[in-house]
């Protein structure tokens, strides 16, 4: 059984004109759209009043500015000239797997399939379970990813042994999101210093993907990678417009470069060079930034406090239900429900829980994890009320299989 046979599921019960409630995918639609602010509406105006483009790779400097602007309300300083946008974290991704990519994967390998480099050999870790998209563009680039494993007993935080017996000679980056797509986890200061003791003095650079670190609950704060290190390692973090500000159709993320002044110059003109090849950035998007992150505080703390909440919604109606197990997440949109129930794998729990219920829960096995566990992972980015009624369904669903 493959993902395939799980959209063909989902094709079926449309065409017999059932309702499908998908709960894998965050639904920014039902909150208030940011673009709603008359002060931003009055910017959009501005640039369709005086219409103008200006070519950059790295991004406009009031936009890198606005988002320095940004980082200094975290208390954090940083340089607009080691800011680069990019049109979404995917891009983010390719241009950093590209030149971080296995120099064993000639050239001609690309379009011929062959000679990919063994995952033993892979010159990039990423934890799992992963983020289906690092996987997605890694193949795209024809680059294979090593894995080390989080731990589950231990709030998924990075199994450091594992991440030890992953590094090899060959190791020249390690990819991290926090919080984490799909367990939630946000890795704490403990464990980011004991990641950078392992990798100090060697070539290793750190990605972190923070594009939902704005999310982070029960009033923790979120561990600033940067501010971790020895400054001696090479930190690139990512964010986007998105998830913090629920414009995912803006297409605007930005690339943050620190570390050695010398080894973050050299790694930023080459994705500057990267970013020129195809200047995808939108002018648009870009223009009007600085105004949507200036009027945008007072929106981004409510919506944030709405996430909690619906964090809060889907563990309480979760919680006793037997057979089902909530992995509380530290922040983000998703979390990992784990079963324990007679079928043979996530994906046959997948497909019955559609077709007795009408709810969709991607199946653990496409974020990494083994299928026979039986790993659901759920998005509680939803409207409440859909939220609300759309799990009570999965709760009496366990309760009758029970």
């Amino acid at each position: 059984m493959t993902l395939q046979t799980i959209q063909l599921a989902i094709s079926k019960r449309l065409k017999a004109r059932k309702p499908v409630i998908n709960l894998s995918f965050a639904d920014f639609t039902f909150y208030d759209s940011l673009l709603a602010n008359k002060k931003i509406q009055t910017a959009f105006g501005n640039v369709f009043e005086y219409p103008y483009y200006y070519p950059t790779a790295k991004g406009e400097l009031s936009a890198r500015e606005a988002i320095s602007d940004y980082y200094r309300k975290f208390g954090q300083e940083v340089d607009p000239a080691r800011i680069l946008l990019s049109p979404g974290i995917n891009q983010s991704y390719l241009y950093l797997i590209k030149l971080f990519g296995s120099s064993t994967a000639s050239a001609s390998a690309v379009t011929r399939r062959t000679s990919v480099p063994a995952p033993s050999d892979s010159t990039i870790l990423a934890p799992r379970p992963h983020n289906p998209s690092l996987e997605e563009v890694a193949g795209f680039l024809n680059q294979k990813i090593r894995y080390f494993d989080l731990d589950p007993t231990n709030g998924w935080q990075i199994d450091l042994n594992s991440l030890r017996q992953a590094i090899t000679p060959h190791t020249r980056a390690i990819f991290l999101m926090s919080p984490h797509l799909p367990t939630g986890a946000v890795q704490s200061p403990e464990t980011l210093t004991a990641l950078f003791a392992m990798i100090k003095g060697r070539n290793i650079a750190v990605v972190m993907d923070e594009s939902l670190s704005d999310f982070v609950f029960d009033k923790k704060e979120f561990p600033i990678t940067e501010s971790i290190s020895t400054g001696n390692q090479v930190i690139v973090s990512l964010q986007t417009l998105s998830n913090s500000f629920a414009l995912p159709g803006f297409k605007l993320s930005w690339l943050t470069f620190f570390g050695p002044q010398k080894a973050v110059n050299t790694l930023y003109q080459s994705v500057e060079y990267m970013a020129d090849t195809f200047l995808t950035l939108n002018q648009i998007s870009q223009t009007v930034l600085p105004d949507i992150i200036k009027h945008s505080v007072n929106w981004r703390y409510k919506f944030a406090t709405q996430i909690e909440k619906n964090s809060r919604l889907a563990a309480s109606l979760l919680r006793k239900v037997a057979h089902l197990k909530l992995h509380k997440p530290d922040g983000g949109f998703y979390c990992l429900l784990e079963a324990s129930t007679a079928h043979k794998s996530d994906q046959h729990l997948v497909i019955d829980l559609l077709n007795q219920t009408g709810i969709y829960l991607h199946p653990g096995h496409y974020y990494g994890l083994d299928p026979a566990k039986q790993y659901l992972v759920l998005c509680f980015l939803q409207d409440p009320g859909v939220l609300t009624s759309s799990l009570k369904k999965v709760a009496r669903y366990f309760k009758a299989i029970s």
